[in-house]
């Protein structure tokens, strides 16, 4: 559901304005975004204050404002303009910056010293994501651009694709919405059955070009160049995840882990990626079993909370399961010794 997002005031809170076009009435497709929004509660996902109708609109205020995305982010830190004084006075860099109305102090102080909040930015997502599925919702629209940043955080944005599959019996659909197809997964291209792990394909494009630029060894222009093939989309060009991966510069533990799940989560079959959940928990792990010191962690603290519950609600489980097993193996000692007397 495209429409013309501004910036406004209400209450005297700065929100962000999505107006869209409708005729007589708003149409069912229009108030899934709505629907979708008023159900959401996470610290990562935008909030909807409120609604509002004005013919020929339909209003919707959300926050935050952020005049941020991931995807000028990318874009400009391939430049290196944040680390190189002499690209950091590049009018073509500069020119990005001033179409958002941000200078290079206000875009150093998102990205953070080090790239530290877009290194952080990969448990975040991976745990919005998770809550989203949670709460039986696919976004279906996964995309640099609808990723917000600022100095206070980070947000997924733009739900006009999403789908609450609350009251289906299954979460897979055949819909014939695909998104954004350079982003998409294969299932969704080819109008195939599809679920939740569409999401996760579409998160690992995501993740595989921030980890590009993140290495600063090479630039998204360089991975777009293997990636020759139906519009440049990664679900085409899948024969050539190898050389994706051989891009960054992945010397430090940290990255060849995180290199080692966006394959996963880009695998063909989309029975064999990983749920939102098992890839928050394993990125957590990353971030606990390779400390080493020379990078920034891969979740934010806004997270710790979280990820220490569903650790310890893992940990349980898997000790529940320890005592069944053992319990099993003992009663089949017992089954074997009666059938030898």
């Amino acid at each position: 559901m495209n429409g013309e997002v501004v910036e406004a005031t209400c209450k005297g809170v700065k929100v962000a304005l999505k107006r869209i076009y409708h005729r007589r009435q708003i149409q069912i497709g229009q108030m899934k975004e709505i629907d979708v929004l008023k159900k959401a509660r996470h610290r990562h996902i935008v909030k909807l204050v409120g609604t509002y109708t004005q013919r020929p609109y339909l209003g919707l205020l959300l926050w935050p404002v952020a005049r941020c995305d991931l995807a000028l982010a990318l874009e400009c830190m391939e430049t290196d303009g944040l680390h190189n004084q002499s690209s950091a006075q590049d009018p073509g860099f500069l020119e990005k910056l001033s179409e958002r109305d941000l200078n290079i102090e206000e875009f150093r102080d998102i990205v953070g010293v080090q790239d530290e909040r877009i290194w952080s930015s990969f448990g975040c997502l991976t745990g919005a994501v998770a809550y989203l599925h949670e709460n039986k919702i696919r976004h279906k629209d996964i995309k640099p651009s609808n990723i917000l940043l600022s100095r206070d955080g980070i947000w997924i944005t733009d739900f006009g694709a999403a789908k609450d599959f609350t009251a289906d019996l299954t979460s897979t659909s055949e819909s014939r919405e695909r998104g954004t197809l350079r982003y998409c997964a294969p299932e969704v291209f080819t109008y195939e059955e599809s679920g939740r792990s569409a999401d996760i394909f579409s998160l690992g494009c995501v993740f595989l070009e921030m980890v590009v630029v993140l290495s600063h060894s090479h630039t998204l222009t360089e991975l777009e160049a293997l990636r020759p093939l139906k519009n440049r989309s990664y679900e085409a060009n899948l024969d050539y995840i190898d050389q994706w991966l051989a891009l960054p510069s992945h010397t430090r533990a940290k990255t060849q882990h995180l290199l080692y799940e966006i394959r996963q989560m880009l695998n063909r079959d989309r029975t064999m990626r990983p749920t939102a959940k098992a890839l928050a928990l394993r990125i957590s792990s990353i971030d606990r079993y390779n400390n080493d010191q020379q990078t920034s962690w891969l979740h934010g603290s806004c997270c710790d909370l979280w990820l220490e519950g569903e650790l310890k609600m893992y940990k349980e489980q898997n000790e529940e399961l320890e005592g069944k097993e053992r319990e099993i193996q003992s009663l089949h000692s017992k089954i074997k010794e009666l059938l030898e007397v």
